[in-house]
Formats: structure tokens, C-alpha cells, sequence
């Protein structure tokens, strides 16, 4: 019996010190982003449909090229999560490391399949930084924007969310009704973007039924390129990785929780960044 109990004791003692460990890394971590901007990028190399590399070699060629060096040297941190493939293709580690030596790639393992776990990954990596640059790896800038967004978040510190995509012939969100625009032109062209009327009474829909009806009055946040305020996601909580809910209505009932604590959107009204590609674009969880 004495046993068993010094055996409870003993674990308790387990559990306690790595409560410790990991409240102090958290610590260290916020403490060594804090006031830093930082860039992440989903994709998947190994995907069937198209060539990923390729494609997220544009973008990134594209945000290095079109920005100025003044602008860049705001980002203090490049990091990109490569999803899970049990038959890679290439080292993927060694390219990027030969071409992109600033960028932090994290390979994710069997047990780490499905984009929410790959956002849950970098939720940790934003901890205490101020600005969450997020990047999809089909999209490229075909004219400067990040300049312009991080003086918009700048001067208006209500903004959590800068959506920076042209999609299908038009700005995202520009397609919505005209009274849920809000239109400014200092310190540079962007929008607010208001919520629908019906927004607030589908937030109670079960993720996991989710019908078309709620697309129109999705509640703002998106996976799309976009400048973010870091620290709002900080208590919002982990996505939910049940595959079940792969791959839209994981980000609704992310957003849901996103608009709920206050989220306000923003577009840049140019729609700087594009998919070069999107006719043919296959989502990785489709």
C-alpha cells in the first residue's frame, strides 16, 4: 500500500516539474518574441496535385523581391511547417537550408497530420511577438503590401485581422454588402469589413453540420495571407484537429471563437497578393 501511494507521489512530482518546464519555456519564448514580427507559412512539398516547392519558392521570391529592405528587416522570424509525407520527395530540410537560410522549417511527424495541427504548431511560435505575418504557399505578392499593412495595424489598433488577397476577380470581402465597407485612405488604401447581420445567430451551429447557408455570414477570420495582432490569439485557444472537420469547417469553428472575442477585419483595397494558379488549385485536405 505505502507503495503505491510513494508511486502516486512520484508522478505527481512528474507532472507538477513539467507544468514548471513548460510554464518556463512559454516564458522564455514570449519573453524572446516580444515586440518581434514574425512570418509563417503553411505548406506541403509532397502534395499529388501540382509542384508545392515551386509554387511556395514564388511567393516567398516574391515578398523578398517586391519589399524593400527597410520594410523586411521588420520581420525578425521566417517559419515554415512542411505537413507530414511518408514518402518525401526530397530533403526538404537541406533545400530550404541551401535557399532560404533565414527560414526556421519544422518537418512535422506521423502523429502531426492536418492543417490545424500545423496552425497549433505556430500559435506557440507567435507567443509574445507583435505582428503574425500568415502565408499560404500558392499565394505571391504581385506589388508591394506589406509596407502599407504595417502602417494600417499601426494607426489603428482596434484591426486584429489585414486580409491582403485578390481571389476570382475581385478583393476578398469586397464582395459583400456595400454598408459592411468602411473605406479610409491614410495611411493607405484599406477597408473595415463589418459583419453580416446573420452572423452572431449562426455561431451556435454545430461545426461538425455545417451547411452553406453560414458561408455568408462567415465571421471574418481567414487562413489567407493577412498581417495579424499577435497577441489577441494568445487566449482564443488550439484549432480543432479532429479530421473529421477538415478541411473548412475546422477554420469556421475557429473563427466563430475569433469574431466572439472581437476580431475586426481589414482588407488592403488593391488586393495585392493573388493565386497565379487558382483554377487549378487543389486544397491539401479537399
Amino acid at each position: 500500500m505505502a507503495l503505491k501511494k510513494d508511486a502516486w507521489k512520484y508522478a505527481l512530482g512528474i507532472a507538477f516539474g513539467l507544468c514548471i518546464v513548460m510554464g518556463v519555456w512559454k516564458y522564455i519564448t514570449r519573453f524572446q518574441n516580444q515586440g518581434k514580427n514574425i512570418w509563417t507559412c503553411s505548406t506541403f512539398f509532397d502534395h499529388n496535385e501540382g509542384e508545392r516547392w515551386d509554387s511556395f519558392c514564388q511567393a516567398l521570391d516574391s515578398i523578398q523581391t517586391l519589399h524593400r529592405p527597410e520594410t523586411l528587416v521588420h520581420i525578425h522570424r521566417w517559419i515554415v511547417v512542411n505537413e507530414y509525407s511518408a514518402s518525401p520527395k526530397d530533403n526538404w530540410s537541406e533545400r530550404i537550408k541551401e535557399k532560404y537560410p533565414f527560414v526556421e522549417f519544422i518537418q512535422k511527424g506521423p502523429t502531426e497530420k492536418g492543417q490545424a495541427r500545423t496552425l497549433n504548431i505556430l500559435l506557440e511560435k507567435i507567443r509574445g511577438c507583435n505582428y503574425w505575418i500568415h502565408w499560404e504557399d500558392t499565394w505571391i505578392c504581385r506589388r508591394s503590401c506589406l509596407d502599407r499593412a504595417f502602417a494600417v495595424m499601426d494607426g489603428r489598433p482596434d484591426i486584429i485581422q489585414h486580409q491582403m488577397t485578390y481571389h476570382k476577380g475581385t478583393v476578398n470581402w469586397m464582395d459583400v454588402e456595400n454598408k459592411r465597407i468602411h473605406c479610409e485612405k491614410v495611411p493607405a488604401d484599406y477597408c473595415i469589413i463589418d459583419p453580416s447581420p446573420k452572423t452572431t445567430e449562426t455561431l451556435q451551429y454545430d461545426p461538425y453540420n455545417l451547411s452553406k447557408d453560414v458561408f455568408p455570414a462567415w465571421p471574418l477570420y481567414s487562413l489567407l495571407p493577412s498581417i495579424n495582432r499577435a497577441a489577441f490569439y494568445e487566449d482564443l485557444g488550439e484549432f480543432n484537429e479532429d479530421p473529421k472537420l477538415w478541411p473548412i469547417k475546422f477554420e469556421w469553428d475557429y473563427a466563430r471563437r475569433w469574431f466572439s472575442a472581437g476580431g475586426v477585419k481589414a482588407v488592403l483595397e488593391d488586393g495585392p497578393v493573388y493565386r497565379p494558379n487558382e483554377n487549378n488549385h487543389t486544397s491539401t485536405y479537399a
